[in-house]
């Protein structure tokens, strides 16, 4: 009789340590810091399940099921009764009518003091009132609500504004500047609980916004020299060195360490390339504005269907390691100011800045530059 085998040991679930930049940072911000990291420790392991479970799986066990599909999945960041100290609001489940809980800090720990439920909401500053306005979208019905914190707990005040659509035209619209002035979107981002099978584990949380907070752009103490940044950079375009592989957009791979040829052939995969990716041009520039040189590669592709792909890649140095950052959508191009701002074409008139630190990135609303030029690209060889 055949001695049976031993069932192998499963791995133990370890979500990535996160890159933190350092700095001297507010106890609120240390306080979210932990809570966000211990949070997604919990979850992540719930939304791995959710992703292979069976159906049998699922039906024997519902409250796991539902507690993965009630997951973190990203937040926002607003100060809403103006004390100095933004509220948390993070978003459960991938829904487009999410709840999204409140927190805030008090006493030294996380609280939590209400939430939101709205559907396709939009969080907006609501400049010096204690008071944070929330659009929403209900079928052919749309319109503004303000919350504020009153008694320490967070209280919709009602409906501001509403408008319909009547006989396919939309009637009585006002844009957030018209509602309340001077309001502008609130800080938010993924939190990044995505769980990327292929390369070294689940992604980090996403706690650079916390770290970030009202001190954009955040500026390096010492900037490596440019001619340092293009050594390391052309040492992983040209010569095989290594590369971290990060998702910038949060919808792509998470490779960790890999070679670019590597780090290509992942995220074709991810991206449903049928052929390989292909860089045919390149361009340095300040991509973060925190002072150093980082290198931005156009990556082009051709899907299953035949659609001609645009793909963008940045490679930023940290601590002698190449970080490259991977988008594969909702990004059109880039503009350069004259002060070397670089800005980010999201498309529908909608433009961006980037941040990012190591293992972590996210891209935050800013107003279209007023007059700009394309990179200065140049042909890889």
């Amino acid at each position: 009789t055949p001695t049976p085998e031993p069932t192998p040991t499963p791995e133990p679930f370890v979500v990535q340590a996160v890159d933190v930049p350092p700095g001297e940072y507010e106890p609120w911000q240390e306080g979210y810091i932990e809570y966000l990291s211990q949070r997604i420790e919990k979850e992540a392991p719930l939304i791995q399940w959710a992703q292979t479970a069976t159906r049998e799986e699922i039906e024997a066990d519902e409250e796991k099921w539902n507690a993965a599909n009630r997951a973190s999945y990203h937040y926002v960041l607003c100060d809403v009764d103006k004390d100095g100290i933004p509220e948390l609001f993070i978003a459960l489940g991938r829904l487009s009518s999410p709840t999204y809980e409140c927190y805030t800090f008090r006493g030294g720990a996380v609280e939590y003091i209400g939430e939101v439920v709205e559907t396709c909401a939009g969080f907006y500053t609501w400049p010096g009132e204690n008071a944070l306005l929330v659009s929403w979208g209900r079928m052919s019905y749309w319109g503004y609500s303000k919350y504020s914190i009153v008694n320490g707990e967070l209280v919709c005040q009602g409906i501001l504004h509403d408008e319909k659509l009547v006989d396919g035209e939309i009637v009585g619209h006002k844009e957030v500047e018209e509602v309340v002035p001077g309001a502008v979107p609130a800080l938010w981002s993924y939190s990044r609980t995505d769980n990327d099978l292929e390369g070294e584990g689940p992604a980090a949380p996403l706690v650079l916004p916390v770290c970030d907070y009202e001190a954009l752009s955040r500026q390096k103490n010492k900037p490596i020299e440019e001619a340092e940044v293009r050594s390391a950079i052309g040492r992983v375009l040209w010569e095989g060195a290594e590369l971290v592989g990060v998702s910038g957009d949060g919808y792509t791979a998470n490779v960790g360490t890999a070679t670019m040829e590597e780090y290509l052939e992942k995220e074709r995969i991810f991206t449903g390339s049928e052929e390989p990716l292909k860089v045919p041009r390149y361009a340095w520039a300040d991509m973060n504005g925190d002072g150093q040189t980082d290198c931005v590669l156009f990556v082009g592709s051709t899907d299953i269907y035949g659609y001609t792909g645009t793909n963008y890649m940045i490679l930023s140095v940290e601590d002698g390691t190449v970080y490259a950052y991977f988008y594969s959508c909702n990004l059109n191009g880039f503009a350069i100011t004259s002060d070397g701002t670089v800005y980010f074409d999201c498309g529908f008139g909608e433009w961006g800045r980037e941040s990012f630190y190591k293992n972590q990135c996210y891209r935050y609303p800013v107003p279209a530059p007023a007059e700009w030029d394309d990179l200065a690209w140049e042909k890889f060889n």
